[in-house]
Formats: structure tokens, sequence, C-alpha cells
């Protein structure tokens, strides 16, 4: 058991007292006590984490998990009250709140449960639900993103709870389950449940803190067959409207054979052109079938990955008319998009200093009920607006003969710098990193853009790579000490010590 720690010796270890708004925001430097405490807890945190990544929480477009989810939860709610923290699920979410101290107001730290599917095995080193533990290293879909922050954050609470004798502040952890699919709208159970905390931070990007977030806009195309059209071809291919697709299909059934040398011939040359896209196509039962390799990557920078889709629509375009729906949606990616990732040929292209580029990323293609589907992810800077993007793309929609519709939005969030709480974090990782806090803007959308008051603040470093939504997703034992100390001196500092 961790010993509490009296105020006045806390008193003798402040190295910054900011007054702001008639409060007093108090940050201790990394003292031993606290690298102690950490350190303490290092192997049930990760013996919980590598557990929690084999619970396979994926948030999917068929919502095929939701069983997987609440174990999830459930998990998280357990080990929090073997931690002596209070939590619960509010079912109607699901999401789970885990809380210390007075009940409001509250300080809060959004975090979530969900992760994107794994995507094809074999590009993985090791079975991305396995949780391995190897070379310092924890393997596995979630472990960044967002299992790792989690599990510092419950356990930076349930020490804080422990230090922590004169705490004017609560804390809660808010724990989401479909946070991947941008929906978000298990959060309504807190809003409705009056939870919603006075300022905070999610545990579900980069240190050192980002305060300002691009739009963001999931539009779907959908192309539905005419009177009388009977379907030449087939397509399909991704996972998540945010994740660069790394697999693509194409197929035609019932292919004759000069139309099947045809395309042959098109996908021998643009091999050519292009040898890093990996292609494979043979016949099968009477069907011809493409299948396109790429690279997975985040929605936000698309620029990263090699998009599938994309190239297999490169392929094929010139060999499909606009006959079929299927064809129309080929024509449409081929002429508005090509292998822009910014938004140019569509008239959405943005960039400014703070935010950068507008993003644009093709996610998903698939059957829908009477037609067919392609699902976008798309991200733009302060000045271009939700409204102004949906107008442009539906534009391009039309023109092959489709029609778009709008799935989730958020407008470009910004929070002002000059806040105390934010003060108190600046200074916390520069105490425990030595590092600068330089506030930072980002094209992803985070969970700070939930509610009011609310910046991103971890957990991976700068420098860091970018693994989070790819293959061989992993996090260093040491980035996840390193979390937990940050967030225990956070949770210190902003619930009032003093």
């Amino acid at each position: 058991m961790i010993k509490r720690v009296p105020v006045k010796r806390l008193i003798s270890q402040l190295v910054l007292g900011l007054f702001c708004c008639g409060q007093l925001w108090v940050v201790t430097a990394a003292e031993p006590q606290y690298e102690t405490a950490v350190d303490e807890v290092m192997d049930a945190a990760i013996a919980d984490l590598r557990e929690w990544i084999t619970i396979q929480s994926i948030t999917d477009a068929e919502n095929s998990h939701q069983g997987d989810k609440l174990n999830q939860l459930e998990a998280v709610v357990a080990r929090a009250e073997a931690l002596g923290l209070a939590a619960r699920i509010l079912p109607e979410g699901p999401v789970a709140i885990v809380e210390m101290g007075p009940a409001k107001p509250a300080v809060g730290i959004l975090v979530h449960a969900d992760v994107v599917p794994a995507g094809s095995r074999t590009d993985w080193d090791a079975h991305p639900f396995s949780g391995d533990l190897r070379d310092g290293e924890i393997w596995g879909r979630g472990s960044l993103d967002d299992k790792g922050p989690l599990v510092a954050t419950l356990y930076a609470m349930a020490l804080a709870n422990q230090l922590n004798s004169g705490m004017t502040r609560g804390v809660r952890m808010i724990v989401g389950s479909s946070e991947e699919d941008l929906n978000w709208g298990d959060l309504d159970a807190v809003r409705t449940a009056g939870l919603v905390p006075e300022f905070g931070w999610t545990a579900d990007a980069a240190f050192p803190i980002i305060n300002a977030e691009k739009s963001f806009a999931n539009l779907v195309a959908r192309f539905a067959p005419g009177e009388g059209e009977t379907e030449q071809f087939r397509l399909s291919g991704g996972s998540a409207p945010n994740s660069v697709p790394d697999r693509a299909l194409f197929e035609i059934p019932g292919a004759e054979a000069a139309q099947i040398e045809r395309f042959e011939a098109a996908v021998a040359d643009y091999h050519s052109r292009f040898p890093e896209i990996g292609v494979n196509h043979l016949l099968q039962s009477g069907s011809w079938q493409l299948e396109v390799s790429g690279l997975a990557a985040h929605g936000a920078s698309p620029e990263r990955g090699i998009n599938a889709i994309s190239h297999l629509v490169q392929i094929v375009a010139p060999l499909v008319d606009d006959a079929t729906a299927t064809g129309r949606l080929i024509g449409f990616i081929h002429q508005a998009l090509g292998m822009e990732t910014d938004g140019t040929t569509l008239g959405i292209a943005r960039n400014n200093e703070t935010m950068g580029a507008t993003t644009v990323n093709l996610g998903v293609v698939k059957s829908s009920p009477g037609g067919i589907e392609a699902f976008f992810n798309v991200r733009a800077p302060a000045g271009l607006g939700v409204a102004a993007i949906q107008g442009r793309m539906a534009e391009a929609v039309t023109r092959h003969q489709g029609e778009l519709r709008l799935d989730q939005a958020m407008e470009a969030l910004y929070v002002n710098p000059d806040q105390p709480f934010i003060d108190a974090l600046r200074q916390v990782y520069t105490e425990v990193t030595g590092e600068p806090a330089d506030l930072r803007a980002i094209g992803g959308t985070t969970y700070a853009k939930a509610f009011p008051n609310f910046v991103a603040f971890g957990m991976a470093m700068p420098g860091d790579p970018h693994l989070g939504h790819a293959a061989n997703e992993r996090i260093t034992v040491t980035s996840l000490r390193r979390g937990m100390l940050i967030y225990l001196q956070a949770i210190l500092a902003t619930t009032g010590i003093n």
C-alpha cells in the first residue's frame, strides 16, 4: 500500500505556484516518491494491458463486436474497483465512469476502449490480439490507441487517490466504447446523467498539449442501379472511414476471355509503373478477381498510407463505363479524387499555418441494399466548414448520378490556452520530461471535441512512430511508465492540492 503524503511534505516539494482566476495551481516535480509509486504498480499495469489487448473490442462498419466492447468496459470497472476507485457502467452508452474525490466540479479524462479492425494478419509480426511482450514492447491492436493510455490513466488515478489528501476537485475518467467510428453517441449517456466535467483532457493523441484540431466530416457517396441495369462488376475494400484501406477487391462475374485479356494487360502496365503496389489476379469459378494491396495508416494522415482502393480504381477505370452503379462510383473516384489526399479536384483544398492542409481519405467501398457506397473521412483547417465540404462533394457525386449523405461531422476545435489547467499541464510535462510544452494543432479528431474546454494531452511523445491504426501497433513499457507518471502529476496538479 502506498502511503499518503503529508501536506507539509508536499508543500516542501513545490516547484511552482500558479495563481490565476483566484485559484492556486500547484505543480510538483517528478520526485522520487512518484517514481517509486509508479514502479510499484508497473507489473500489474502491464499485465492488465496485455490481457485487455486480447479482448477484441472492435468498432467496425457492422458494429459486430458489441459484446466484446461491453466485456472490455466490465474489465475496466472491475479493475478500478479493485484499485479502490468508484466505477460503474452507464448502460445507455455503454460507457464506463471511474471516479475519485468530490463529485463536482470535476477534472475529466476521456479515453476509449474500442479499437479499429486489425487488417490483414499477414501484415503483422505478432498476432494483433496477442498482447505479446517482447524486447520491452507490448504488441497488439489498441496498445497505443487507446488501451495503453487507458491503463496508464487508471493506475495514475489510483495512485493519486492514495497520495492526495487535499483534493478540492474530483477526477472523472470517462471510457467510451465507440470512439473509432467518430459517432460518439455513447457519450450522450454522460450528458444525460449530468456527468460532463468542468474541464479536462483526452489521453488519445500526443504530448505536449493539443488545443486545436481540424474539422472532420464522414460522408457517404451512394450509387444506385438504374431501371433495367445489370451489374457487371463488384468492388469492395477497407474497414473504416478513418483508416487508409490496405486491401481492395474487384471482380467480374462471368468474365469473357477478351475482357480478361484487356484487364490483365492494364494490371501488368500499372504494376510496371508502380511496382510497390501489390497486385494479385486470378480466374476462379468463372469470376475474374483482382486484389490490390496497399499500406494501412490513420485517416488523418492519408499521405502516410497506400490506398488500395484508389490504386485499384486507377487500374480499372479506363476499362469501366458508367452503365452500372459500380461503374459510376469508379468514375467518380477516378475523376474527382484520383490519388489526391488534399481534395484539390473536389475544390476543398485549404491550408493554414496553424492547422495544416485538408485531408481526404477514401476508407471503405462496399455493397449496400440496392447499390454501392463509398465512405470518406474529410478533415479541414479552420475556415472551411462542414457545410462547404458537404456542398462541394455533393456537386461532384451528383455529376456521376450518385447521392451524398453526411454521417457524422464536427467543426474545428480551438481551446483558449490562457487557462490555469493548461498552465498546470504545461508545467507538469516540462517537469517530468525536461522539454518545453508547446501548444499544437493536429489534423486528427480526438475526444477533446466531445465536451467543452477539453484538450488532447498525450500519450505519444514527439517523434514517436505513428502506429495507431497500422499493422504492428505496439507500445514500449518505457512509454507506458512515462505516461502514467505524467498523468499522476497532472491529476495532482489540477485537482487543487494546496
